[in-house]
């Protein structure tokens, strides 16, 4: 979805400019001043990209209190809890529990 969105948003860049600049050049396009026109994109992508990592980074990208994460994740964690027993060793009777003492 990330390369349709770029791809999206770079044709429309690429419209914009065939139908906009050469309004602005009747004698020809200057070449000498493409890299203007590379630079303000590497300016704009640079912002956006800041701004996105810094959203990023101010909550998690995955919910830290969610009892069944590990689960979720396809590892298996022994807990002790009341229906074992309240001990790490008599888990193997719950569903999915990996055999204890087989090598």
């Amino acid at each position: 979805m990330t390369a349709l969105g770029a791809w999206i948003w770079l044709m429309h860049y690429v419209d914009i400019s065939y139908n906009v600049l050469p309004a602005g050049y009747r004698d020809g396009f200057p070449w000498q001043w493409i890299w203007l026109h590379f630079a303000c994109l590497a300016f704009m992508l640079g912002i956006i990209a800041s701004w996105f990592l810094m959203q990023y980074a101010s909550a998690p990208p995955y919910p830290v209190r969610d009892p069944r994460l590990i689960e979720a994740m396809g590892h298996y964690h022994p807990v002790p809890t009341q229906l074992s027993g309240g001990e790490l060793d008599e888990t193997d009777d719950l569903h999915g529990a990996p055999q204890h003492g087989s090598k």
